[in-house]
């Protein structure tokens, strides 16, 4: 993973000690997450976990009320009005040297916001249950700094995983873009045809593309149909969900599985898909089923 140079430790935080002061005790996923993103971005950073941060301390974050914690009246939301914590600010200023702004922001809202909203309410989500489950039960012969270490190993391989999930999207990108530029690659008016899959959801919803297909990665020889999203902004959304019938009445000509929510459906071979495909674009402009446009 390679990290944009665009600035040095001390001018971004103004810390020429390059020490952080973190809170001791009970850890959770914003302080966990946060020391691993630090860690990640300043790998000669040491982070000191205390009960009080110290007058001469530099940085710190989610204690001492400063700029990077969010226990105090004032504290700072989002244009949606949910809370930052501490990993959600440390985010916002630093996530830009991972990612493009973009990408930063998308994110921020797929994953950042969850911890936040975790931290800020008390409201679980899976990965701050995961994150609280390091901490030593009463019954464990083992100290918080020990525990919390070992959490923040996990998610700092959590967090780059992401971090290379999204570098790839970023590069599948353009080749996306030559194949929708290819003319060759349309077995129907408003579907995509990939010879393999890679991301393709970012660059499909920018185009009146309702559908993508590309050979199955678990049975050789099938072919799947999967769905565009809307907008990147709702990745789960559909332009043209699948047709109810196929779901819960007759499937198409070798089609072997739809998925209930509508997005995937399996054929044997493309010539089905290809089939299933002018089935889908027919049903939709002759029956005037409603979809969103590019």
């Amino acid at each position: 993973m390679t990290l944009k140079k665009d600035g040095n430790f001390g001018n971004l935080f103004n810390n020429k000690s390059r020490v952080a002061y973190t809170h001791s005790g009970v850890f959770h996923a914003d302080d966990v997450c946060s020391t691993a993103l630090l860690k990640i971005v300043f790998p000669d950073m040491e982070i000191r976990r205390v009960s009080k941060v110290p007058k001469d301390a530099e940085f710190a974050f989610d204690i001492g009320l400063g700029k990077y914690d969010h226990h105090q009246p004032d504290a700072e939301e989002r244009t949606d009005g949910s809370l930052y914590a501490a990993f959600g600010l440390l985010w916002r200023d630093i996530g830009h040297r991972i990612m493009s702004q973009h990408d930063a922001d998308i994110f921020d809202r797929c994953f950042v916001r969850g911890i936040d909203y975790t931290d800020t309410t008390g409201k679980p989500n899976p990965f701050s249950s995961i994150i609280n489950a390091f901490n030593p039960s009463w019954d464990e012969d083992k100290s918080s700094d020990e525990a919390f270490w070992e959490a923040v190993e996990f998610a700092t391989v959590a967090l780059k995983k992401q971090f290379e999930r999204v570098k790839s999207s970023e590069k599948a990108e353009k080749v996306v873009r030559d194949i929708i530029a290819n003319k060759e690659c349309y077995p129907t008016e408003h579907s995509l045809r990939l010879e393999f899959y890679l991301p393709y959801q970012r660059e499909t919803c920018k185009k009146n593309i309702w559908y993508v297909t590309f050979p199955s990665n678990r049975d050789i020889g099938y072919w799947n149909i999967c769905t565009v999203p809307i907008s990147m902004e709702e990745p789960t959304s559909q332009r043209a969900p699948l047709l109810e019938e196929w779901v819960n009445g007759e499937k198409p000509k070798g089609c072997s599985f739809v998925h209930p929510a509508k997005f995937l459906a399996c054929f044997e071979d493309y010539e089905s898909a290809v089939n299933a495909l002018e089935i889908l674009e027919k049903r939709y402009e002759s029956e005037n089923l409603s979809y969103p446009k590019a």
